[in-house]
């Protein structure tokens, strides 16, 4: 899933959930749940393409997301009143610390990571979750909206 996605689902948690560590671990629980659904974006790091290549397709992919994002955060935060800032920073980085190890690998290569980006790249690529651009697009599009209306 997108980074939007992971985040609206982190801010959804922390409106349930009052306490910091919890919200956190309730949004890493999220992030692999969402990351269980198929959402088509396998195509970014096509095993065509080479290391260079996929880097940037990651980064550009990421860099887009994380405007939509920051707009998103923001216009939540603006209109929702009486939120503990410290639950939702909780949840929401705890729904994105996954993928967050996943770009800090891609750039360092640390050994340290690598075990779990590989297993995190099973996840999403299980057998049968392939989708085309197009519906992983929808897929991602109607989950997103989903959790907004479950967050209005």
């Amino acid at each position: 899933m997108y980074l939007s996605v992971h985040t609206a689902a982190g801010l959804g948690l922390a409106r349930v959930i009052p306490n910091p560590i919890a919200a956190f671990a309730a949004g890493l629980l999220s992030h692999f749940v969402l990351d269980f659904i198929p959402h088509g974006d396998e195509f970014l790091a096509d095993s065509a393409f080479t290391r260079a290549r996929i880097r940037r397709r990651l980064l550009g992919a990421a860099f887009l997301d994380g405007i939509i994002l920051v707009i998103f955060l923001l216009i939540y935060l603006w209109t929702t009143p009486q939120l503990n800032l410290n639950v939702v920073a909780a949840a929401v980085i705890g729904s994105l610390l996954p993928d967050a190890i996943n770009g800090f690998y891609l750039i360092t290569q640390a050994p340290l990571f690598k075990r779990y980006v590989h297993w995190h790249a099973k996840l999403h690529n299980l057998p049968g979750h392939e989708l085309s651009w197009q519906k992983g697009i929808l897929v991602q599009g109607l989950t997103f909206a989903a959790l907004w209306l479950l967050l209005i």
